[in-house]
């Protein structure tokens, strides 16, 4: 099933969505548990055009504490960027970046204090959004604050410049 020719979830239906979480659940599932699978990112925020697909996957504690701001074994995060989100991508047909988190740090992070919108793939439910509605805002995180910046603002058009360089 190719989903490259979307840009925002709510244009793939339930088919496409239960391949992108099979596919997710059969190459990450050989290594680990997995609790729960959030997609994030511009992919969910309704923009018209989003590259790839961000992809939290919650795994257990027990398995491996994830620590954001401590990426001492950077062995496990390498191997959810590069081999597993490659498989995934090759599976789907769309870019896709998968985050490796545990649920209740994902749950209190303090980006996730903003409400960004994000879909529950195993519930297949909205989160912090009406589909169709549109997310329009970069989240920036500097130590433990974050802030919402609207796309379309004078700082919002300084963060595209800088992320184009």
């Amino acid at each position: 099933m190719d989903l490259s020719k979307y840009n925002q979830l709510e244009q793939l239906n339930v088919d496409e969505l239960n391949h992108l979480k099979r596919s997710i659940i059969d190459v990450v599932g050989e290594d680990w548990t997995i609790d729960n699978i959030f997609v994030v990112g511009s992919f969910v925020f309704g923009l018209d055009k989003a590259n790839d697909i961000d992809i939290v996957v919650c795994i257990p504690r027990s398995e491996f504490a994830v620590d954001l701001d401590d990426m001492e074994d950077k062995t496990v995060y390498l191997t959810f960027e590069t081999l597993y989100s490659q498989k995934v991508s090759a599976l789907v047909g769309k870019e896709v970046s998968l985050i490796p988190n545990n649920i209740r740090q994902f749950l209190t992070n303090p980006m996730k204090e903003l409400d960004p919108p994000m879909y529950d793939l195993n519930l297949n439910e909205w989160l912090n959004k009406t589909p169709g509605d549109k997310w329009n805002y970069y989240m920036v995180r500097v130590d433990m604050e974050c802030f919402k910046i609207e796309r379309d603002s004078d700082d919002g058009m300084k963060i595209m410049e800088i992320k184009r360089k």
